[in-house]
Order: C-alpha cells, then sequence, then structure tokens
C-alpha cells in the first residue's frame, strides 16, 4: 500500500509527535516511497515561521520525495471533483492526486476530504 501525505501529517512527523505503534508506522511510511503533491511542496516550504534550519529538511525531505505535479491527469480529476464537491481548490488537488495514483492519503483533516468519492483517506489522530 502506498500513501499521499498530507501537509498536516508531514508538519506533525517532524515535530515528533507520533510515538509508539504510530512512530513505528510513520517511520515505515516516511522510509518509503513518500508521495507529495506540488501543493503540499508549496504548503511545506511557505511556512510564515519557518526557519532556515528547518528549510533544509524539509528540503531534503522534499527531494528525497516523488512530487506529483499538476498533469493534466490530475488537473481533470481536480475539476471533476470540485463539481460534485465543496473542497478547496489545494484540498481538490490533493485529492485528485491521490486518485489518479490509487495512494491512500493520510491527513489530519478528515472533514476537508469528507465523501470525495474514489478517495480512500487514513486519518493521522487514529494511527
Amino acid at each position: 500500500m502506498s500513501y499521499l501525505l498530507d501537509t498536516n501529517f508531514v508538519i506533525n512527523y517532524f515535530k515528533g509527535i507520533f510515538k509508539g505503534e504510530a512512530g513505528k508506522f510513520t517511520d515505515s511510511v516516511i522510509n518509503d516511497a513518500t508521495h507529495i503533491s506540488i501543493i503540499i511542496r508549496m504548503e511545506l516550504l511557505s511556512w510564515k515561521s519557518l526557519k532556515a534550519k528547518d528549510e533544509e529538511v524539509i528540503n531534503e525531505f522534499i527531494s528525497d520525495s516523488i512530487v506529483f505535479s499538476l498533469e493534466e491527469t490530475i488537473v481533470k480529476k481536480t475539476i471533476s471533483l470540485r463539481k460534485v464537491s465543496k473542497i478547496k481548490l489545494p484540498d481538490a488537488i490533493i485529492a485528485a492526486t491521490a486518485i489518479v495514483y490509487d495512494l491512500h492519503l493520510i491527513t489530519h483533516n478528515l472533514k476537508d476530504f469528507i465523501n470525495i468519492p474514489g478517495l480512500i483517506v487514513l486519518d493521522a489522530n487514529a494511527l
């Protein structure tokens, strides 16, 4: 099983909030082929409080990740999702990326991705 990581999951991973079995699981996800959307890359690097040291760690994480760009299949899926769901554009791009690449989305924001057809979401709070 492969995963697309949402911004809040990545941030909390680097904050070290996952312990015990959740920590083992998140370590295995991060150490596997890590997948993120171009939106996640932009969100991670645009924190207002991002320090130079943290930016270096984030850039290393991104360079080790598979970053999906806004290719035509994702654009078309994003458009179709926005036509049937009340979802913000960045979240629609993230959801579309997960659906197009058959990835499970790991997030803390279930409410942003609820009832999206074809999207499998894992609650990072329940890991």
